[in-house]
């Protein structure tokens, strides 16, 4: 998850309660979700940082 400055990006993960994880990036505004994009792969245990407009997945584990 990374918070924005108007949003909140919500990356990967587990979402919509399943067991399996996601390669989905959504976007939470003021009482409006919205999805983004994808991850070029299923993402877990992942973490993320901004610089300025950039935003950097690392790290954690997934499938190709």
């Amino acid at each position: 998850m990374v918070s924005r400055e108007d949003s909140v990006l919500i990356i990967g993960g587990r979402c919509d309660g399943s067991s399996s994880y996601t390669s989905r990036v959504t976007k939470y505004t003021v009482d409006k979700w919205s999805e983004v994009g994808n991850l070029q792969a299923v993402r877990q245990a992942h973490r993320a940082i901004t610089n300025g407009d950039i935003i950097y997945v690392i790290g954690g584990d997934g499938k190709r």
